[in-house]
């Protein structure tokens, strides 16, 4: 799991980050949590602040 989790950092998935999701728009990554069943906190624009499993997120990081 440690390598996934290395992986995400790495693509920008971390605290203050903004993201992009196909349903609920763009939106910042004020918490992440770790473990199997990551987790991040994500105040979006449209729909105010969502908790996403990772995993299933389907996340683009914004420059």
């Amino acid at each position: 799991q440690r390598a996934k989790e290395g992986s995400r950092m790495a693509s920008g998935l971390r605290e203050g980050a903004m993201v992009r999701h196909p349903r609920f728009g763009v939106g910042k990554i004020v918490n992440v949590t770790g473990g199997s069943n990551a987790r991040a906190k994500i105040d979006f624009r449209t729909v105010g602040v969502k908790t996403l499993v990772l995993e299933y997120a389907r996340l683009e990081p914004l420059d």
